[in-house]
């Protein structure tokens, strides 16, 4: 999500203000040779407390870059989130609350530069390669009993890979317990991909995008 404006003011004390205003607000701006950048949340507790955090602590990035033009100082900013890619294509757990939490970043800028605030914005989400992957990797599980079946032969797979493991060789009980840690990973990530397409394909309200 993006926004950007031009102001009549210099350009080192406004990029001063912008990142004083971030730090009073609780973020931490560091400053680096393209303008001011804030990382803020945390990936993996978010991931494991989800909501729980409240969406003040979603993991989520902002870049602000401060420059001379013709016309004055021009300020564009950049806010995103910081999930990495996602199991499905849609945030089953609230998109709006991502839009909100992002224009809110933008919304600090203009804050800072004595600019009248944005009204929530839509953010564009753009799957990555490994979204695509997971996505032809879940297309034969189309319902609860495949996804039983997948997770049973998952276990099946360890557990006999396990049992040659401690067979033939020395080692073998440590890795017979990683090869069934693994089988759990692969299939708790199988049913939260399989519960996540099943609420992103479920009907609802059509959001309108605002602009």
């Amino acid at each position: 999500m993006e926004d950007s404006f031009t102001v009549a003011e210099d350009a080192d004390l406004l990029s001063g203000r912008i990142a004083n205003h971030l730090a009073a607000v609780g973020l931490r701006p560091n400053q680096t040779q393209n303008g001011i950048e804030v990382r803020a949340g945390s990936d993996t507790l978010f991931r494991l407390l989800g909501t729980l955090l409240g969406f003040r602590r979603f993991p989520v990035g902002l870049e602000v870059v401060v420059r001379s033009d013709e016309e004055g100082t021009r300020v564009i900013s950049s806010a995103y989130d910081r999930l990495g890619w996602y199991v499905t294509k849609k945030l089953f757990w609230g998109e709006d609350n991502l839009n909100g939490r992002l224009t809110d970043l933008l919304n600090e800028v203009r804050t800072a530069a004595g600019q009248p605030m944005l009204s929530q914005r839509t953010a564009a989400f753009n799957p990555t390669h490994a979204d695509d992957m997971v996505s032809r990797f879940m297309k034969p599980v189309d319902s609860i009993w495949r996804l039983i079946l997948a997770c049973v032969l998952v276990f099946a797979a360890s557990f006999g890979l396990s049992l040659v493991a401690i067979w033939l060789l020395p080692a073998g009980e440590v890795i017979g317990n990683i090869l069934r840690g693994i089988a759990a990973v692969i299939s708790a990530l199988l049913i939260l991909a399989y519960a996540g397409r099943q609420t992103s394909s479920s009907p609802g309200k059509p959001q309108k995008s605002i602009r």
